[in-house]
């Protein structure tokens, strides 16, 4: 399972998260931090290893050292 996979409903604009409604434009900001490096603003790295692991073994048992 994926560490960005409990944030799945953030994908649908405004939410409720824990007692929390956030707007649509807060909702975007959270998944952009989620997502990203907050000092490079590069792709988070355990993003790219989640999506290198399911692209190159559905099994998810792939060598990541190579990141």
């Amino acid at each position: 399972m994926s560490s960005l996979a409990m944030f799945a409903p953030l994908a649908t604009g405004a939410v409720s998260t824990a007692g929390w409604l956030l707007s649509a434009r807060a909702t975007r900001r959270l998944r952009h931090e989620l997502r990203t490096d907050r000092l490079t603003g590069l792709a988070n790295r355990d993003a790219l290893i989640d999506r290198f692991t399911q692209t190159t073994r559905p099994g998810g048992a792939a060598a990541v050292g190579l990141l």
